[in-house]
């Protein structure tokens, strides 16, 4: 487990390096309180925090390996599985300029806002359109 620590540590690192490279979020007002939101919205700016969810997801998968929690570390797996396809998905087309409309209706439904009346997540109109998985694989 020394090992996987030890390279949780790395991407920490790395990934604070990257996090530097990018304007942060600003602090809005929202439903009472407040929420950091990046203003650009840039595909950088997405990828640092499917990064960042990475980054917690195998601290997360090394937790529930130590106590026992098998099918919910597959489950996790998964969802880090998911986030990688992201990633390569959004930087891969921008490192060869290959850039696509999908690519930005991903950007654009990545960035909108859950919900519409943020008292009430019940009470939302929100519908935040889906891209289809297999859209995103990389042929």
């Amino acid at each position: 487990m020394l090992q996987y620590e030890n390279i949780i540590s790395l991407l920490t690192n790395a990934f604070e390096f990257l996090e530097q490279k990018i304007a942060p979020p600003i602090k809005q007002e929202f439903g009472g309180g407040y929420v950091y939101r990046y203003r650009e919205k840039s595909y950088q700016q997405a990828v640092i925090q499917k990064l960042a969810r990475t980054i917690t997801g195998l601290r997360a998968l090394l937790l529930l390996n130590q106590n026992g929690l098998l099918q919910e570390q597959a489950s996790l797996q998964r969802v880090l599985d998911e986030l990688d396809e992201d990633i390569m998905f959004l930087t891969f087309p921008f490192l060869f300029d290959d850039r696509t409309e999908l690519h930005q209706k991903y950007l654009d439904a990545f960035y909108e806002e859950e919900f519409d009346i943020p008292e009430s997540a019940i009470e939302s109109t929100q519908k935040r359109p889906m891209i289809s998985r297999k859209k995103l694989e990389l042929t």
